[in-house]
């Protein structure tokens, strides 16, 4: 997945608004969540004279006795007095640290500003300091004056030091939050893209896309109201797109796999093979995945008696299935292939497949991913007809391009591709 500009210019006004919504969710949390904090201003100049508080009758001094007399701005005897003056109960250290001199060392002027929680008490800190300022440079310092041009004032609007700083911060937070979300969304399209690019370019068809899965796993599955969803539409698609080319085919069977685990090929599996049971066809499903084998879990998802779990397998041409009633359609798990003593489900397939293709207008045999394990290499021996079901998220052109290979070397029938966990919207 990658940030490029075409990404940004399409999705532009979605990071622009999470951008903007982090900004301001910032700057009004520290506007009413952090404590507030006044700021008290005051405007001094040092020079040459015996007169305190009168700016006119002051004398430039050189840089060099400015400098003398800042060593006394914030020395402990002026923090002191400050303290001392203000009548508030604060450490020394505290008092020192809400104030900030700043002294031009060519013309002697001093800005100070003293921020407090209290607009009225940060001026009270600001004309205790310079009280006391002017005291400690009367007894130390002979013929220098502290003169006053802006007296402190009291703040009327709350400031915060580092309110910009956490606005600035928090904006590029939603910046990336919503870049993220962008390339999320444009993954769906690129995929579709890459996909269909692929499919004209071996001739392969996309049977369709299917939407994430529902919550709840296999009982999701197993539940009437999931065959009524917008969901469905698409795995009729696919299910009328498969029926066509086995009938074209003549053949009855067809295997399931992916390039990779976890792609999703046993979901597709049973939604194309609970679909196909909805207009009338006969369904087997066999799960021939032994790495991972996954079909026993929907007979633990329906809730039935021990005589209803019994009365649910029958045979069928001497070969026990399993009758799944909420979707419609027969099964038969690994444990059961295990029962038969066979190999990956192959022995199996080579002695009752006929038998059961006789009974049956749809066989669905589930197998392990195609890269990893040679299973299904092996398994479409006996079924030509193969399906390759790619997850979205994981897709890539070089591992479709080595599943399918794999396939023609071996002369199978590679039916088409179905790409998973598309968003709904984009299905």
């Amino acid at each position: 997945m990658e940030l490029d500009s075409n990404v940004l210019k399409r999705y532009f006004a979605l990071i622009a608004l999470c951008t903007a919504v982090a900004a301001l969710a910032a700057w009004l949390a520290g506007i009413y969540l952090a404590k507030p904090v006044f700021r008290s201003r005051a405007t001094l100049i040092v020079g040459s004279g015996e007169k305190y508080g009168e700016v006119e009758s002051a004398a430039l001094l050189d840089p060099n006795s400015i400098k003398a007399f800042s060593e006394l701005v914030l020395s402990n005897s002026v923090i002191e007095g400050a303290v001392e003056k203000s009548n508030l109960s604060l450490a020394e250290k505290e008092l020192q640290n809400s104030i900030d001199v700043d002294i031009d060392y060519d013309t002697g002027v001093i800005d100070l500003s003293v921020d407090s929680h209290s607009a009225k008490q940060s001026k009270l800190i600001a004309e205790a300091f310079i009280q006391s300022l002017r005291e400690q440079a009367e007894k130390f310092i002979l013929n220098v004056g502290l003169y006053t041009i802006d007296a402190p004032e009291p703040a009327t609007v709350p400031v915060n030091r580092s309110a910009g700083l956490s606005v600035l911060l928090a904006a590029a937070g939603g910046f990336m939050s919503g870049a993220v979300i962008a390339v999320f969304l444009n993954t769906g399209a690129q995929t579709a893209g890459m996909i269909s690019k692929f499919c004209e370019k071996t001739g392969l068809f996309l049977l369709g896309c299917l939407p994430s899965a529902e919550k709840g796993g296999f009982h999701a599955l197993c539940s009437a109201a999931s065959h009524n969803s917008k969901a469905e539409e698409p795995v009729k698609m696919i299910r009328t797109n498969l029926l066509y080319l086995l009938d074209k085919s003549g053949d009855k069977k067809l295997m399931i796999t992916s390039p990779l685990p976890a792609e999703g090929k046993t979901t597709a599996a049973v939604k194309v093979a609970s679909s196909a049971s909805g207009i009338n066809k006969k369904v087997l499903l066999i799960d021939c995945n032994f790495k991972s084998p996954a079909l026993f879990k929907i007979s633990r998802s329906e809730k039935l008696s021990k005589a209803e779990k019994l009365r649910s397998y029958r045979h069928v041409n001497g070969v026990t299935v399993k009758h799944v009633e909420s979707l419609g359609i027969d099964v038969i798990t690994h444990i059961m292939l295990s029962r038969n003593r066979t190999d990956s489900g192959l022995e199996f397939l080579r002695s009752n497949i006929d038998a059961l293709e006789s009974a049956y207008d749809l066989i669905i045999i589930d197998c392990p991913a195609s890269l990893p394990f040679a299973d299904s290499l092996i398994i479409s021996s006996v079924v030509k007809n193969v399906v390759i079901v790619t997850d979205r998220r994981k897709c890539t052109g070089r591992a479709l391009s080595e599943s399918v290979n794999g396939f023609l070397k071996i002369n199978a029938n590679v039916l088409g591709l179905v790409v998973n966990r598309m968003p709904l919207k984009t299905v």
